[in-house]
């Protein structure tokens, strides 16, 4: 593991409260699409809206 990643990991960590073990596990288990998925809800709502103007 590069030592810029695993101080990066280190931080994150004591941050949250977990080993550095625990921080990759939840990392590895969050679900990546989350921000991706919320930043769409919202354009939808920015479209109807607009839509709805028309």
């Amino acid at each position: 593991m590069p030592p810029e990643l695993k101080t990066a990991l280190k931080e994150a960590a004591v941050q949250n409260g977990r080993s550095l073990n625990a921080e990759i596990l939840a990392r590895l288990q969050a679900n990546p699409l989350e921000p991706v998925l919320a930043d769409l809800a919202e354009l939808k709502q920015m479209v109807r809206k607009v839509l709805s103007q028309i």
